[in-house]
């Protein structure tokens, strides 16, 4: 099926986990685009540094970064002023941020496992729920991508205008380390291969896409 896509020329898209892999990746893709880049990372090293490179590419001001740890709340609300401040509204918001511990959860680390919900977990609550919403509902522009179906329902009606993207990958070559622990039967993605599938995913409005596409469908074969 062929969906209908947009331009985003000129949109103000925040990314989270910009300084590396698929982040870093999608801030490069999203400032080609045309878009102004905001890019958030805890690592303020390599997140200046796709900043650095986004604005040495293009010869002009196109992204800008900005320190935060997605897991305190008041700190995810007080940079998601400066940004407003600094830059503008924000009209598409992809949360990237996420950190995996390769370890079964019978030996993992109780530190590890609670780091990993308030990363992958915890975390879209206040990026999301918490630190966007308002601003794009009164907006009323988008997508948003986002990875909860409950804000779909509680939108559809008040806010049809905020659209949602869930994005499922295939583990991405991001850390060298994690193919000897996990044992993967098919070879990982690279992080520009699923940095341009979540943008075309975005483009078309999908409220769901597998990334590579063609697991989504054989997940439901199993």
């Amino acid at each position: 099926m062929v969906y209908p896509s947009f331009s985003i020329v000129f949109e103000i898209t925040e990314v989270t986990g910009a300084g590396h892999g698929i982040g870093r990746e999608l801030a490069i893709q999203l400032a080609d685009l045309g878009c102004t880049v905001v890019c958030v990372d805890l690592n303020q090293e390599n997140n200046a540094k796709t900043a650095d490179q986004i604005n040495t590419t293009h010869n002009c001001k196109k992204a800008f970064p900005f320190e935060m740890d997605v897991t305190f709340r008041d700190q995810v609300m007080a940079t998601r002023q400066k940004i407003f401040e600094t830059v503008g509204a924000v009209d598409i918001l992809i949360n990237n941020a996420g950190i995996m511990t390769p370890q079964p959860i019978l030996t993992a680390k109780p530190d590890d496992i609670v780091a990993v919900i308030n990363v992958n977990l915890l975390a879209h609550f206040w990026i999301i729920a918490k630190g966007m919403m308002d601003a794009l509902v009164e907006e009323l522009r988008g997508p948003s991508p986002g990875m909860m179906d409950a804000l779909v329902e509680e939108l559809r009606g008040p806010s049809p205008g905020v659209k949602f993207t869930t994005v499922h990958p295939y583990f991405v070559n991001t850390r060298p380390d994690l193919p000897e622990h996990l044992h993967l039967r098919m070879p990982q993605l690279e992080p520009g291969f699923a940095a341009k599938e979540i943008i075309r995913a975005m483009l078309e409005e999908q409220e769901a896409v597998s990334i590579p596409r063609h697991l989504y469908f054989f997940a439901h074969l199993l």
